[in-house]
Formats: structure tokens, sequence, C-alpha cells
């Protein structure tokens, strides 16, 4: 199992971007948004499209907060879909809102779950905010303090409850790379890493 309080990927190539964004190709920082490390934020839809809307803009063109609120919404809507293929067993839609390499890595972890004839169910409430992008706003870095609030896991043979994690709400900090891909006029996850606690 691969969802996000047990294990992640793509630390290296976030720490690299990271490095990159700071040191040579210029950033900005964000300075509006809300952060709530105290678990206030907002919880993930329960329904809705996994995609993020097309851009009509060039996040050059964008507003500061035009392109803020397109980067977040791209990263609920990854979270949604994360969601979704650890219930499903199916991850055929996180290439709307995710590319290589978490994309690959998540779509194999959940590839590995449906052959256990296992399936996950989980809540998480997000807090994200825009920490930084690269100068041309081709990819930026979201970070997030999420609180799990509990988790199960259920055979699909038998339907029974198989293992679970809601005795205490764990909150952890998270980066994720949002990379926009001009093909589809949309951003996606690209990599993510951390654990930490906040």
């Amino acid at each position: 199992m691969r969802v996000r309080f047990v294990r992640l990927v793509g630390g290296l190539a976030l720490a690299a971007l990271l490095a990159t964004l700071l040191a040579g190709c210029g950033m900005a920082k964000a300075g509006n948004g809300a952060f709530h490390p105290s678990g206030t934020g907002t919880s993930l839809p329960d329904a809705g499209s996994a995609t993020s809307p097309p851009s009509a803009l060039a996040p050059s063109a964008m507003s500061s907060p035009k392109f803020t609120k397109a980067v977040l919404d791209a990263y609920r809507a990854y979270q949604s879909a994360y969601r979704r293929a650890y219930e499903s067993d199916n991850a055929s839609g996180l290439s709307a809102v995710a590319m290589d390499p978490l994309l690959a890595a998540v779509t194999k972890d959940v590839r590995q779950t449906a052959a256990k004839r296992l399936v996950y169910r989980f809540t998480l409430e997000l807090n994200p905010r825009v920490q930084t992008w690269r100068a041309d706003r081709t990819m930026a870095v979201v970070v997030d303090c999420v609180r799990t609030v509990g988790w199960y896991s259920f055979s699909i043979t038998t339907g029974k409850r198989v293992a679970s994690g809601t005795s205490s709400p764990t909150t952890r900090l998270y980066r994720y790379a949002m990379r926009f891909d001009p093909g589809s006029q949309t951003w996606k996850a690209y990599t993510e890493e951390g654990g930490s606690r906040c």
C-alpha cells in the first residue's frame, strides 16, 4: 500500500527541483493563501471531476491569484483521483492529474494492492498552499500539512475489514511538484516528498 501516510516516492527528484528553483531558475514566493497546520483546512471532495480544468491562459500570462488557484485546484483534483484509485483498485483516472515519475509509482502500487484483492478507504484533510514556482511559471511546489483522520483496508474477496488506522489522527507535511502540461493545458502532480510531522 502506498497511501500517503505509509510511504512516499519522488523525494530525490523533488529535492533536486527545489534546489533548482531556489538556486538558478528564478523563484517567487506565494504571499497569500491560508495554511492551517492544525487541520482546519478543507477535506477532499467526495464527488466531481478528477481533472483540473484546461487553462485559457498560459501560466506566465496569469495573475498571481489565478495562477495560485489553478495550481491548487489541480492539486486537489490529484488528491481526489488518488483516493478514488485506492478505493476502486483502478488507477486509470490518475493520468489526467499526474505525470511520471509520480504517475508510474502510484499506478504500480495500486496494481499491487489490486493483486492482493484489497481496497482502501481513507479520509484526508488538506491544507495546501503554493510555496514557490519557477520564473516561467511552468512548475510550482505545493506544501500541505495533510491530516489523516482515518483509514481502513477491506478484502474484496470477503468484504471484511482487514486493517485500520483510526485510533489517533496524524498530521504530516508533504511537498508536491506540480508541472504544467502544455499538451492538455492542465497542471499535473509530478513528484512528492515529505512525511515529517507538522
